[in-house]
């Protein structure tokens, strides 16, 4: 079954380079078609027809002007050949920037479309990371792979009429030692993707150890303070070992099917040679026609034995990719993931959870069991629990990452799953504990997301607001400021500093639900609280969700809902819920000290 995926995965290159840049595929095409007929039938005809002219003239014994047009002839085949050998380069240019512009969005659109389930999928994750990384190079040999089969064929048919005519048994000899050479390349191209494709997780574990542990700069404290440097570097030596040893492997084992084959080649051909001088010997054939001939098989064992067989195996694994393609593609997306919040927000009145229930795609857990309860406008709520209680899978549920689960979920008494994903981004704004350093400029990274127009006062409200006033004071550009490192002049942030930017970001955005998902981890407890304080302060119009596994931030909540085992175990007011002397007074003894 898979090896017709396979195969109809070698054609989707063609049929996506056919629909994407149709005139640069066919013009690259023809160059190859072209490029096949001059070291083969062209170059035999004119070789054939110098060497003729050359004798007759000898035998005559004076220089006659009629040498001139085959000498001319030859030299311009000549001259064509090696101008033809560069034009297709300049078009694998041009391939190369169409496959960027056209063929790897397609990934990226599909993986930013993906549901959420696929996302957190590390396998699909590590199939995106291979196609997004190699596509471009593995899609442009596929097209190269083809012109040369292309070139291969050609070349092969017109040898196989032009010895028939001459040696009738050659020709078929040369066309059915191909069918065998063809099918060999394809499988050791097949061999050849499987062991990158196992080499890679080694290749991922050393790259880890070499780029990040064992010189990366945010390890350096630790490799100095641990003098763990000849543990990882063993680490790195066997991982390393290991994905050289497979792809080593398969390298021998093609490098000994390939050399194979061309002996045979060149001892057909030298067969072909020997036989071909009974006919001169006969006159049946010009001295001319035998040193054309000889000219092509040895051109012709150099395509088959070399660039053909290369070609073939770079199709092969061009189809293994585009099967991983095409499985990718095929993936379910989630209608809306690329829209825009929308420009109003809900007018939100109320939040519901009733009888909830939710487990993650593929397994039977349920991380959620039976939840509900509601979030009114103008509140503020604390979700708090033991790492696993289920408080960040709420949050997905809430901003519409996952729609499947049991129960209902009612926005203003309306199903949550029934309002499209731009009105949920405009409903919601988080800020999460995993959140991304976007290296842009400050204005860039305050503004993603928004789809109405922010003045500079709003701007520096917000950043006063999330403590980054002294930060804003110090940029040499202001908001126009690169930050991060890949920029020249680029200011790096410190971890708090980054966090700030999103709470900031949160600020501008005209959500009416505001989601905190332990986003304060580079914080220290008073900081957090501090912080914490500052944000319920600014949002007392809004419904406000905080999630942390620190409790003195709950003190801010009107109600705090307490989890355990995807459970609300507990559930009402700071006070109220230490008197309890339950769950949360357990779990906050344990911390109280932080805050004194």
């Amino acid at each position: 079954m898979k090896s017709k995926i396979i195969s109809s995965s070698v054609l989707e290159v063609l049929r996506l380079a056919f629909k994407e840049f149709p005139w640069l595929t066919v013009i690259y095409l023809t160059l190859a078609i072209i490029n096949s007929l001059f070291p083969t039938v062209i170059l035999a005809m004119v070789t054939s027809y110098f060497i003729d002219s050359v004798l007759s003239m000898a035998g005559s014994g004076s220089f006659s002007q009629g040498i001139l047009l085959p000498l001319f002839l030859l030299l311009s085949t000549m001259v064509c050949m090696r101008i033809l050998e560069e034009v297709p380069k300049f078009f694998e240019i041009r391939l190369k920037a169409a496959i960027e512009l056209s063929i790897l969005p397609l990934i990226v659109q599909q993986q930013v479309n993906l549901e959420y389930q696929w996302l957190e999928d590390k396998s699909k994750q590590e199939l995106f990371s291979l196609l997004v990384e190699d596509i471009v190079e593995v899609f442009l040999e596929g097209i190269q792979a083809y012109a040369a089969i292309l070139q291969g064929i050609v070349a092969v048919i017109s040898v196989f009429f032009l010895l028939t005519n001459l040696l009738w048994w050659s020709g078929i000899l040369i066309f059915l030692c191909s069918i065998p050479l063809f099918s060999l390349s394809f499988y050791l191209g097949k061999k050849n993707y499987a062991a990158k494709v196992d080499a890679k997780k080694y290749e991922r574990r050393y790259s880890y150890y070499s780029d990040q542990v064992l010189v990366g700069k945010e390890a350096l404290e630790e490799r100095m303070l641990f003098g763990y440097v000849d543990d990882m570097t063993g680490r790195y030596e066997q991982d390393f070992q290991k994905a050289s040893s497979i792809q080593l492997l398969v390298l021998l084992k093609t490098r000994l099917a390939t050399r194979g084959m061309q002996i045979v080649l060149i001892l057909l051909t030298i067969l072909t040679s020997i036989c071909l001088l009974y006919p001169l010997r006969d006159g049946e054939i010009s001295p001319g026609n035998f040193i054309g001939i000889l000219t092509v098989l040895f051109n012709l064992a150099e395509i088959l034995g070399g660039d053909l067989q290369d070609s073939s195996k770079s199709l092969a694994e061009c189809g293994e990719y585009m099967a991983d393609f095409r499985l990718l593609m095929a993936l379910e997306t989630t209608p809306g993931a690329m829209d825009l919040p929308d420009q109003m927000p809900i007018d939100l009145e109320q939040i519901e959870f009733k009888g909830v229930s939710f487990s993650y795609p593929g397994t039977d857990r349920y991380v959620l069991q039976n939840l509900s309860f509601v979030l009114e406008k103008g509140k503020d709520y604390a979700l708090v629990g033991p790492n696993g209680s289920g408080k960040s899978t709420i949050v997905k549920l809430l901003t519409g990452l996952y729609r499947e689960y049991e129960g209902e979920i009612l926005i203003n008494g309306k199903e949550l799953r029934t309002y499209p994903l731009s009105a949920i981004k405009a409903l919601i704004s988080t800020v999460f504990q995993d959140f991304s350093h976007y290296q842009v400029p400050l204005k860039d990274n305050l503004q993603l997301g928004m789809t109405r127009e922010v003045e500079e006062k709003d701007y520096l409200k917000a950043l006063q607001q999330s403590g980054l006033t002294e930060l804003y004071d110090s940029l040499p550009l202001g908001l126009d400021t690169a930050l991060g490192k890949l920029q020249t002049g680029a200011r790096e942030l410190s971890g708090g500093q980054w966090q700030k930017i999103t709470f900031a970001r949160s600020l501008l955005h005209a959500a009416p639900i505001k989601i905190l998902d332990e986003p304060t981890a580079a914080l220290d407890p008073i900081a957090e609280d501090s912080l914490y304080q500052e944000f319920g302060r600014l949002m007392q119009d809004k419904t406000t969700l905080f999630i942390s596994h620190r409790l003195g931030s709950t003190k801010l909540a009107d109600q705090i809902i307490v989890l355990d085992g995807g459970r609300i175990v507990e559930q009402g007011m700071f006070e109220s819920l230490l008197n309890l002397d339950g769950f949360f007074s357990e779990m906050y003894s344990l911390q109280k000290e932080w805050y004194q």
